[in-house]
């Protein structure tokens, strides 16, 4: 036992086939660093073979950023997406390769990022209470006003610092990004609206659109026209998804004033729909609008075009799924209504009072307390209901016009004047009631009130707070319009704030410099999402 143990001090022992061999280290091929697709040029695939099977960590890091992942599993075959690469950076990449017995190797690569396009906004933080701030990186559309650059429409994750660890180049109008399945979802068009899937790695799935495109799985729905605003998946594990869409109709005798409701034209109409799809694109369900509410119930902005064109009667831009009803969001109405989409039946109203058929008055959430009513209102949002059964809804209310047509109430059309908001409300459904929770107006960070005319986004985070998207600002706090203040024509903040005291938690300015871009950029609709940095992508 003595001489065996002596020959095991030695290394002998592994080598007679007696046991206690020495660790080897796997030894790695070439290791080849690619861009998957010149639009994300931010992601790196890595691919490394090994003599036998070990498991890999990458490490990356820069002057001012770090990153390292784990991967699962023992290979002899490596081929990861790396996700996570501050631009304009010279990293240090550390692949370590561990065998099954512990024994380790490392191939350590330079890797550079090129800087982002020069006309991108310039990215300004301001975090008030970090310890409030939801976990996640943030994802949001970027559409060039103008669409005069390039790139002019993307999808971009910024971090928790406000750098871009992520971006997308878009091949057509952005409108709407989500994660969804793995991936993202992403809304796009103008002329041929489409929406589809990419990858992380930036490569495309399928994608869909109303009638026949080229390139694209064809939505065969009864109203036509295309889609628009909103794609929602439903959240019941089908993979069904709930669309908007819009078709022109002919309408004659439609209002052709915002002042008398006697003076009428022909007019071709957008009559908006909710379609509901499965995953492969096929047609369950479709809802007009016009089903709902009146056809000729006009609102302000209701008589300009869509750009199709047609009349933007009631200006769809949110769908939410609510399990047996659809929540739908209309602009021009300046309404959210609730409906039973089986029935075609309206449940309820959230909105002003003016100008509504008797059939549906008694529709119309009666106020509890004193209450604004939204205007122009954009991406309605669930949250989780009070312990006595109230249903929360949040909202980005843009505060456009403030009255309605046919009263006494003249609109108001001096965006100094007018202010957006972020609004919760508590809805009794049961009851009929709704009554106003809080209001966040006042931003301390850019110093009093803001106005954005389009767009704009309110979702409820993890802990409590919300994140809202101011993404049409043409002027400051103190109305200022953006050019006389050095920037683009429009700029955009995302602030998250705290509804229990109203207070920013964390706020990002996205502008660029009016030299660089004189028009500047917008942003749809923001979401906070899971750190992207060391993701393992299957």
């Amino acid at each position: 036992m003595i001489w065996l143990g002596w020959l095991g001090r030695l290394g002998w022992l592994g080598g007679l086939g007696w046991g206690g061999t020495s660790a080897i280290a796997p030894v790695p091929g070439p290791l080849l660093v690619t861009i998957p697709t010149s639009n994300a040029p931010l992601v790196r695939r890595i691919v490394l073979d090994t003599d036998r099977p070990a498991q890999l960590t990458a490490r990356w890091s820069a002057e001012d950023h770090e990153v390292e992942v784990v991967f699962d599993g023992f290979s002899t075959h490596h081929d990861r997406i790396l996700l996570g690469w501050r631009p304009g950076r010279t990293y240090t990449l550390i692949l370590s390769l561990t065998a099954l017995d512990g024994a380790s190797s490392e191939v350590v690569r330079a890797v550079v990022t090129e800087p982002l396009p020069r006309h991108l906004p310039v990215a300004t933080l301001t975090v008030p209470h970090p310890e409030r701030v939801a976990p996640g990186h943030t994802l949001l559309t970027l559409r060039s006003a103008g669409g005069v650059v390039d790139p002019s429409d993307l999808a971009v994750v910024y971090d928790e610092e406000g750098w871009v660890v992520w971006w997308l180049r878009l091949p057509d109008l952005a409108q709407d990004v989500r994660e969804h399945e793995g991936g993202l979802l992403v809304l796009a068009g103008s002329d041929a609206p489409w929406f589809g899937t990419y990858g992380w790695d930036g490569l495309p799935g399928p994608s869909f659109a109303v009638g026949a495109t080229p390139g694209r799985v064809s939505i065969a729905t009864r109203g036509g026209g295309n889609l628009h605003h909103d794609v929602v998946p439903i959240p019941d594990g089908s993979g069904a998804l709930v669309a908007l869409g819009r078709y022109p109709l002919a309408v004659e005798g439609w209002p052709a004033s915002y002042d008398d409701p006697a003076i009428t034209t022909d007019r071709i109409v957008a009559a908006d729909y909710v379609m509901v799809l499965d995953r492969d694109g096929g047609v369950l369900d479709e809802i007009d609008i016009g089903a709902l509410i009146p056809i000729d119930r006009i609102g302000y902005d209701s008589l300009g075009s869509t750009i199709e064109g047609w009349a933007d009667w009631a200006h769809a831009n949110a769908v939410i799924p609510d399990g047996d009803q659809l929540i739908v969001s209309l602009r021009q109405q300046d309404a959210v209504i609730a409906f039973d989409p089986v029935l075609e039946q309206v449940r309820w109203i959230l909105g002003h009072p003016d100008g509504w058929p008797p059939e549906l008055e008694e529709r119309l959430l009666e106020p509890v307390g004193p209450l604004s009513w939204p205007w122009h209102q954009h991406a309605p949002m669930l949250g989780t209901d009070t312990p006595g059964g109230l249903r929360r809804l949040v909202l980005f209310d843009n505060g456009n016009h403030q009255a309605a047509p046919f009263t006494d109430t003249p609109p108001i059309t001096d965006p100094r004047l007018l202010h957006s908001r972020v609004v919760a409300y508590l809805i009794d459904e049961a009851a009929g009631t709704v009554q106003q929770d809080w209001s966040f107006e006042h931003s301390a960070v850019a110093g009093g009130t803001l106005f954005s005319g389009a767009v704009g986004d309110a979702d409820w985070l993890e802990g409590g707070t919300v994140l809202s998207t101011w993404g049409f600002l043409e002027a400051d706090a103190d109305r200022t319009p953006n050019p006389e203040l050095g920037l683009g024509r429009y700029t955009i903040r995302i602030i998250e704030l705290d509804p229990s005291d109203l207070q920013e938690v964390w706020h990002l300015l996205l502008a660029s410099d009016r030299a660089d871009h004189p028009q500047g950029w917008t942003a749809y609709r923001a979401e906070r999402i899971g750190v992207i940095e060391g993701r393992v992508i299957d």
